[in-house]
């Protein structure tokens, strides 16, 4: 299997991703299939998005720990959000989205840029986390 459980549970269903609602609050996994620079980013399209549950991209994941930076999101807002063993903690907030829209997040050095659409919805500098994988996260609500 090309993805690793960094915490909980994702199901692929029909070609999609969803939460486990049975696994806890947040979900995570990353692509194991190659080594990846600490630079990288990770971009998916949403086909549908729900206003109890959040679904995203992360980067610098790092198997055997909840260790993470994302950006996720649902209907009714998003945000960006770094796990470290399994403590999470909100970054930045903004505003939801809708159904096919484009999510990428991108860490370059201590920089980790939040896109929607290729258009800059958040930017912040961290330096917590370095090296991992690319892959995707969620969150129960």
């Amino acid at each position: 299997m090309l993805f690793r459980s960094l915490s909980g549970t994702m199901l692929a269903e029909s070609n999609q991703l969803r939460n486990d609602l049975n696994t806890g609050p947040n979900t995570a996994a990353a692509y194991t299939g190659q080594t990846f620079l600490s630079d990288h980013y990770s971009k998916v399209t949403l086909s549908s998005i729900a206003n109890d549950s959040f679904i995203g991209v992360l980067v610098r994941g790092q198997t055997g720990a909840a260790t993470y930076y994302a950006y996720i999101a649902n209907s009714t807002s998003s945000k960006l959000i770094r796990s470290v063993s399994g403590t999470v903690t909100t970054l930045q907030t903004g505003s939801g989205l809708s159904s096919s829209a484009v999510l990428e997040l991108r860490a370059f050095g201590s920089v980790l840029s939040a896109r929607v659409n290729g258009q800059l919805k958040h930017q912040v500098v961290d330096t917590t986390i370095s090296g991992g994988s690319p892959g995707v996260a969620g969150e129960v609500v």
